[in-house]
């Protein structure tokens, strides 16, 4: 696999955005391939259990829809909050374990996927 090497010091703090213009180029942009990102996020797990998302996040639609949610609870909470404290409440809207240990990680792997999904739903 071969993908973007930045080499200027501007670029320092950008990668996901240049990683997500990076994949914009290769995937096809419409609804089938967004689909397959959501399928995808909702095949993964670790001895059985969900990791991500579960199946009834199943559309895109769905998962941005719900993401806004939890990305709104999500700032309500201190950064440094363990997952533990809130694992329940992210449940309720069919988040399973995966995001990350505190709030401030939960948050960032959901806003880097929530980019990646609006990059395959252009």
């Amino acid at each position: 696999f071969s993908g973007p090497y930045l080499t200027l010091s501007s670029s320092i703090g950008n990668g996901v955005k240049y990683i997500l213009k990076f994949f914009s180029t290769k995937l096809d942009a419409n609804s089938h391939t967004s689909k397959q990102l959501v399928d995808y996020l909702i095949s993964l797990n670790y001895h059985g259990d969900n990791l991500m998302i579960n199946e009834t996040l199943d559309t895109p639609s769905n998962l941005q829809a719900t993401w806004i949610v939890a990305e709104c609870f999500l700032s309500t909470l201190p950064q440094d909050t363990p997952c533990q404290d809130f694992h329940q409440r992210l449940g309720g809207w069919e988040f399973e374990k995966g995001w990350g240990d505190v709030t401030g990680r939960v948050k960032g792997t959901m806003v880097m996927l929530s980019e990646s999904l609006q990059v395959v739903m252009i």
